[in-house]
Order: structure tokens, then sequence, then C-alpha cells
């Protein structure tokens, strides 16, 4: 019977939640709280029929004021007057900048709004359905206008637009369904500076010239205008929006000016018909699938002002053979090349740090490729399945610190390598083929990491040397090597581990396992994951000293070898004898000496 009460009460105070979505009441209009200062417009309950039923005018407050805070009204909410039909007038202050998603959604009472000079962003659907809106002011501060933020607006005719026009970005179907918009000519659509949309059908073979003064180019303006084939671009605009010209399949070439500044997301995707396009030295950005599926563009340069490639730029660019990637970028994004199964050849400049996740896989034809010094990571799958690469340069010294365990699998490169221990660069890329039973690895010197998965499932492996120039071990890289029982690690700084549950670096060996380490760094590597295992030292190297003959005089050692493997030696000659050097040619009596392995040294 108490778990049913207090069942009960939780169930009561969840429906008073959803219930209630403000913070509090002031006048007859709902507040949320956004900040220490700052708060927003917004409806009274979820049920939005019920909101403000009785409302037909609001003018809000600059500021409010709530338990002795004075807060600042900068926001109409999302879905704020959302069906409040009988809503004619609204009154909105300077102190606003955002009008929320579907903030007056359905207020079909109101025939105008004056939007102030404060606005930059109105919402997705924030005025959709508003029958009754026969004109909207837009002024100069807004910079962005979302998806069908007016649509459905059946009475919609004027749109006053305060010049400069300042919008950077409209949706495409931000104004679609209106006698705003459908009472344009066919043919190109402008808003301000924006070209918003080609409307209409498009007959074959259309050349179309932007008017000058255009800033943007909308998004999805010339989508699926598979009759455009040229387009004239002037100097004016500054950005190509998303999908501004996707599936535009008569589309063979054009130039972009050097105003503009980025190519939006899909820009140009699915031009199939592209064969050339000059990209000039203004762009700084490539946005993700800019140019995906134009299987008829055969090269392309990529200019120096330009810093990142995003991801599926390129992909499926079948007919692609030059890539020229300028010296800004240093970003490739992921699968930004992959299925170019034209291209032969790649050089990533020394601008490049990282190159992700399938950026070339696929590319069939890619015989050799060239990384510049400043990769430090190759992404999962970045050259999998390149079916003829079969040379990798590395500009030295190479800075590549982490390389997926899949990055170069599946390419003659890899295949060729003999089976055993696979390096790239500084890195401890893999181990290939099948590990015989009691293997012995001794890591080369050099070597900074062991890359993640290296050793996996490897049975075979029961004792390796890793040297004081690996500073980090991958994940799972001795992961299931189940027959590892001896792990020397030479340097006196832990290498880094992933100590994660499922991907710790040593996941399933041995728990006796003996990890040998450096004089001195017992409490260094008492953390995780080396503690989990037996811990013990590395002897410093020993040390003997004698005479030449014990008639001519004596040695001894001063100071045993420390676990610096610095020790200090003597030598006494006996009366009518004086001492002449050691038999590595020092003189110095006493000497301080450095050891590297077991030595003995005679005094003569």
């Amino acid at each position: 019977m108490k778990h049913k009460i207090l069942l009960s009460l939780v169930a009561v105070l969840l429906t008073a939640l959803s219930a209630q979505a403000y913070n509090f009441k002031s006048g007859n209009l709902y507040y949320n709280i956004t900040s220490d200062s700052t708060a927003e417009v917004t409806y009274q309950s979820s049920s939005y029929s019920s909101n403000y039923s009785s409302l037909t005018s609001a003018i809000i407050p600059s500021s409010v004021t709530y338990n002795e805070t004075t807060y600042s009204v900068t926001s109409i909410g999302s879905s704020a007057f959302s069906g409040c039909f009988g809503l004619t007038s609204i009154t909105i202050p300077n102190s606003v900048t955002s009008i929320g998603n579907r903030a007056f959604s359905g207020c079909r009472g109101l025939t105008s709004i004056t939007i102030p000079n404060s606005v930059t962003s109105i919402e997705w659907s924030a005025f959709e359905s508003c029958s009754g809106l026969t004109s909207i002011t837009i002024p100069n501060s807004v910079t962005s206008i979302g998806s069908s933020a007016f649509s459905g607006c059946s009475g919609l005719t004027s749109i006053n637009l305060v010049t400069p026009i300042s919008i950077t970005e409209i949706e495409s179907s931000a104004f679609n369904g209106t006698p705003w918009f459908t009472n344009q000519p066919d043919g190109v659509v402008y808003l301000g500076d924006v070209l918003y949309s080609y409307k209409g059908s498009m007959p074959q073979n259309t050349s179309v010239i932007v008017n000058s003064g255009t800033k943007v180019i909308g998004s999805s303006a010339f989508k699926n205008c598979s009759g455009l084939t040229s387009v004239t671009i002037p100097n004016s605009v500054t950005s190509i929006g998303m999908a501004a010209f996707e599936n535009c399949r008569g589309l063979t070439s054009i130039t972009i000016p050097n105003s503009v500044t980025s190519i939006g997301n899909r820009a140009f995707s699915g031009c199939s018909g592209l064969t050339s396009i000059t990209i000039p030295n203004s762009v700084t950005s490539i946005g993700m699938a800019a140019f995906e599926y134009c299987r008829g563009l055969n090269s392309i340069t990529i200019p120096n002002s330009v810093t990142s490639i995003g991801d599926y730029a390129f992909i499926y660019c079948s007919g692609l053979t030059s890539v020229t990637i300028g010296n800004s970028v240093t970003s490739i994004g992921n699968d930004a090349f992959s299925g170019c199964s034209g291209l032969t050849s790649i050089t990533i400049p020394n601008s490049v740090t990282s190159i992700r996740g399938n950026a070339f896989n696929g590319c069939s034809g890619l015989t050799s490729v060239t990384i510049g010094n400043s990769v430090t990571s190759i992404g999962w799958r970045a050259f999998f399945n390149c079916s003829a690469l079969t040379s990798i340069n590395l500009v030295t010294p190479s800075s590549i610190t982490e390389i997926d365990s899949d990055g170069l699998k599946r390419t003659p490169w890899f295949t060729s390598q003999p089976d055993g221990v696979v390096y790239l660069g500084d890195v401890l890329y893999s181990y290939k083929g099948s590990m015989p039973q009691n293997t012995s690895v001794i890591v080369n010197s050099g070597t900074k990491t062991i890359n993640q998965s290296a050793f996996q499932n490897c049975s075979g492996l029961t004792s390796i040397t890793i040297p004081n120039s690996v500073t980090s071990i991958g994940s799972g890289a001795f992961s299931d090597c189940v027959q590892l029982t001896l792990i020397t690690c030479e340097s006196k700084t832990p290498p880094s581990c992933n100590i994660s549950s499922n991907n710790n670096s040593f996941k399933n060996i041995p728990t006796n396992c003996t990890i040998k380490v450096p004089c001195g760094c017992l409490e260094a590597y008492n953390t995780a994951p080396w503690y989990n295992y037996q811990l013990t030292i590395i002897p410093p190297p020993s040390l003997q000293v004698q005479p030449s003959s014990e008639s001519l005089g004596s040695t001894k050692i001063d100071q045993e070898v420390d676990c610096d493997s610095t020790a200090i030696v003597s030598a006494t000659a006996n009366y009518g004898y004086h001492f002449v050097q050691w038999t590595d040619s020092a003189t110095s009596n006493p000497r301080t000496i450095k050891l590297t392995k077991d030595t003995l040294l005679t005094a003569e």
C-alpha cells in the first residue's frame, strides 16, 4: 500500500512539472529564466490551445522583475504564443534578439508585425500559418530566417526590408506557399541581397546571370534545376548556400568569384556533368558533401586560403584524377575523397594535422601517397581498400602518433610487408601474419607509439621489450595476448595507456605477467594499469675493476652503480709505479663512468 501511495505522488509531481512550462508570471505573460540576468517569454502549459486563450494584444516589456531580481527579456521562446488564435497585435521590445521556433505559429489573427532592430534570428516555423498576416518588416539586424518561418501565411503579400539587408541565410522553404512568393514571376527570386530561389520549372539549356549586388546564393536556390547549363556569379557574392546547385546535372563548368568565402554543405552535390570548377583564394572552407557524386570532375585545386575540407566533400568523384591540396588545410574530413577511384597519387601538405576516417577509402587507383610532417593522426580505414597503394612517403621526421588499426589494411603496402612487426615512421603499426608460439619481440629504438590493437590476439607472444622512446601504448595494443608473461619497459616515465575496461591496453593478459621497470621507477609505475601486474626492477649494468697486475697496484669502486648507471672508480699504484690509463683509454683517476652495458675495467 505504501508503494502505491509513493507511485501516485510521483505521478502527480510529474504531471505538475509537465503541465507547468514557466518559471514565473508577470502581468499577463509567462517567463522562463535563461540566465542570471535574462529571461524569455514562454507559454503556460504544454496544452497550447489553452495558452493566453483570452489574449488579444500583448506588449512585451524590455525587462521584468521577479523575486527582487530584474531580468532583461532577450527572446521569445519556442511555441510561446503558438495557437493564440485571438491575438491581433504584439509589441516586441528592442531587447529581444531571437524569435524562437513556432513562437507565433497559428496566430491567424495577426495582420502585421514589426520586428525590432535588435532581432538577429527568426527560427523555423516562427510565423507558420499566420493566415491573417499581410505584411512583415524585417530589420537590418536579422541575419537568418529558418525553414517554414512564414510557411502557410496565406495573406502575406508584402515584405519590407530595411536597407541595407543583412540576411546571410534564408532556408529554402521560409516563404514558400505565400502570395509574396507565388506572385513572383517564374525565374530567379531575390530577397534583398539574397538570391532566394528559382521559381517554377526551368527550361533546358538555361543560362543564369546573377544580379550584381547579390551577396548570398541561398540554400537550395537552384536545387534540382537540371536545365541549368551555365551561371555567372558576380563579385558581390560572398557565400554559396547549402545545396544551392544540388543535382544541377546539366551544369558543366562554373567560376566562383574571389569574393566568395564559403561553399556550403552539398552546394554542388550531384552535379554529374560538372567537369571543371575554379575555387578562388578567398574561400576558407569547403562544406560537407559540397561536391559529392560530381563524377565528371577530373581535377581540383584547393587554394591556400582553405583551412578545412569537409566530410564527404568529394566522395564518389570517380572521374577525379588530380587533386592539389593547399598548404593551409589542417584537416581532411571523413570520407572526403572516398570512392575517388581515378586518383593515382596524393600529396598531403605539411599544414595537415589529421586525416579523418575513410578519407581515401576505396581509392582503387591510388598508388602512392606523401604524408607531410604535421600529420599526427590517420583515422579509421583512411586508406582502406586502396587496392593499388604500394608506396607511402613520410616527410621526415614523421609526427604521426596515432594510426587506426584498419587505417592501411587491405592495401598492397601492408600486404607486401613481411610477416612480423610493421612500422610506419615512429609508430609500431601492427603485427602482420600468424605469430609463432614463444615469440619474443624487441621494439625498435626510436619508436614513439605502439598502435592500438598492434598485437591484439597474438597468443604466441611471451615477452616484449619496449624502449625508452615509446611514450604511448594504444587501446587494446596487447589485448588477448594470453601467453604474455614478461614486459620490459625501459622508459623512466610510464608510457600513457588506455585504462578503460573495454579498450584497456593490456586487456586479458595474464595477471601474473611481470613488468620490469628501470631502477628507481617503481613508484612512478605504481599507477593504472601497471600496478595490476608484478612490477620488478631492471638491474643496472654490472661493473668490475681490476689492476693489470696486483704487483703493480690496486683498484676499487668508490661509488657503486646507481639508478642512472653511474659509478665512481679509482686506481692506486704501488711504490715505484704510476697509473697510466684505463683499458678504454680514459686517463682520469678517480673517474666517473656512465655504463651502457656490463663492464670490466682494467687499470694500467
